[in-house]
Formats: structure tokens, sequence, C-alpha cells
């Protein structure tokens, strides 16, 4: 119990670290774990905005779905503080030289994204070079649909077209309703879920056929409900690094199942 007390304070000395120095430098320089690339075009995002706006700091769209709908390689999407009533579907890509960074600009929590419809809140298929950075995220609250929080999937179900090169990173994600997932990934190579405060899904972290990834200096809270998990990685996923995290209240915490392999996994913590 000691040493679970001692990681949990840990833990909350890493988001405050985090959320205070996303106050002033969040994506300065931009993050980036695939490379060293940075931005060459931005986006601005404001809910006082107009989606017919051009998108410059002084003229911000509306969406952070118009932005994404027009955004190229290399782009970054400056959402500014407030509220985003909307469900985001991503279609375009990055790449290697020019990923897509989507970023709550004003810190950590600062943009909420609040889904309208039972779909998951940020859902994505066959995506490449992505960031997504430091929003607060509502999963859907429905007995219907997909109802995660984030879920980037495959096309097709043969490996012919994953996802690659995703991050998911200082995020603060709630799931309302029990029985779905806070982060859902699919067919991927190249994941990075790093430093994010996930609350109340039935798992946190739920990762099928993903390889070559890493998931740490994640916190994963459970209040009340059966079953559930912090990360399970499954369906043939491996080659997975794990580490740092903290499984708090969770009946399985860290769990890997399904033929999963060639994982390794160190300095996590699941407290009681």
């Amino acid at each position: 119990m000691k040493n679970n007390l001692t990681l949990q304070r840990f833990f909350q000395s890493v988001f405050a670290l985090s959320l205070f120095l996303s106050t002033t430098t969040l994506g300065i320089p931009f993050d980036n774990p695939f490379g060293t690339a940075q931005p060459t075009n931005f986006i601005y995002v404001s809910p006082s905005g107009l989606n017919a706006n051009d998108g410059t700091i002084n003229s911000p769209k509306q969406t952070i779905q118009a932005a994404l709908n027009s955004c190229i390689p290399g782009t970054a999407i400056m959402a500014k503080t407030g509220i985003y009533n909307e469900n985001i579907s991503i279609s375009k890509s990055g790449t290697a030289s020019a990923p897509i960074w989507i970023l709550s600009t004003d810190g950590i929590g600062s943009a909420s994204i609040v889904p309208l419809t039972s779909q998951s809140t940020i859902q994505g298929y066959g995506i490449n070079y992505m960031i997504i950075q430091g929003f607060a995220i509502t999963a859907p609250h429905a007995a219907g649909g997909d109802n995660d929080g984030i879920k980037m999937a495959q096309v097709t179900d043969d490996y012919s077209k994953p996802n690659s090169h995703i991050a998911i990173l200082d995020n603060i994600i709630r799931s309302p309703t029990d029985g779905f997932c806070t982060i859902k990934i699919s067919q991927i190579d190249n994941l990075y879920i790093l430093r994010n405060q996930l609350f109340d899904s039935e798992v946190d972290i739920d990762l099928v056929a993903c390889q070559k990834s890493e998931i740490a200096y994640n916190f994963c809270s459970h209040s009340g409900i059966n079953n559930s998990y912090g990360i399970y990685e499954k369906g043939g996923s491996y080659d997975i690094t794990v580490h740092h995290n903290y499984v708090n209240g969770s009946k399985f915490g860290i769990f890997f199942g399904q033929s999963s392999a060639s994982y390794t996994c160190w300095s996590a913590c699941m407290g009681s």
C-alpha cells in the first residue's frame, strides 16, 4: 500500500507539472513522437468563430471538424478555450515529414469536446501521422453506437491498411456510461498513448492488433464499474512497451490476452 501511495503521488506530480507547462508552452516546440518535423500551417478554431472564416488567429473557424476538412499535411489545428459540441471524424492523414496536430492550444483541458451523437467522440479509420493533444473529452452517453472517447480502427480486416503513427497525449477523457472505452485502437503500428487521465469506462485503453507502440504515464481511475480494465492488450498485439501507468479501482488492472506477445511491462502500479 505504501508503494502504491508513493507512486500515486508521483503521478499526481507528473500531471501537475504537465498542466503547468501546458498553460505556457503546449506545442512550443510542438510534440512529435515520430521525429523532428514541426507545423508549417496553422488553422485556429474557437467556439465563437465561424466555419466560413479563413482560420487565422483573428478569424477562427467554429468547429474542429471544419478545420480538419480544410487542413493539409503539416497543419496544426489550434483549438482555443471553450466547449466544442461535435463528433469529430478524421479522414485525412499527415506524413512522416508533415504530421497533423490537433491541439488544445491554451492548455490541458481548456478546450473540451462534447459529442452530439452516440458515435465515438473522435474517430478515424486508416489514419497516419496524427497527434491529438491536451483536450478534455467526454465519451458518448448512449446505449447504442461506438461510445468511445477516441476510436481509431482499421479499414480492412487483413491489416492491409492499418493506422500508423498516432499519438494521443495529455488528454482528460471521461466515460459517462458503463461498457465502453475511453481510448480504443485496433490495427496500428507506432502508437503513443502518453500522459492521459482516463476515468470511469469499462476499458480505459483497449488495444487490438497493435504493434511497435508505447503506453506510458497514464492515470486510469474507475468508480464502481464491474469487470473493468485499465489497459487491455489483445488480438495479437505485440512489441508494446507499457511503463509508468497508474491504474486505480480496476478489477483487472493491466491485462495481456488473446495471443498478445512480445510486450514489456514495468513500473506499473495498480491501486486498490
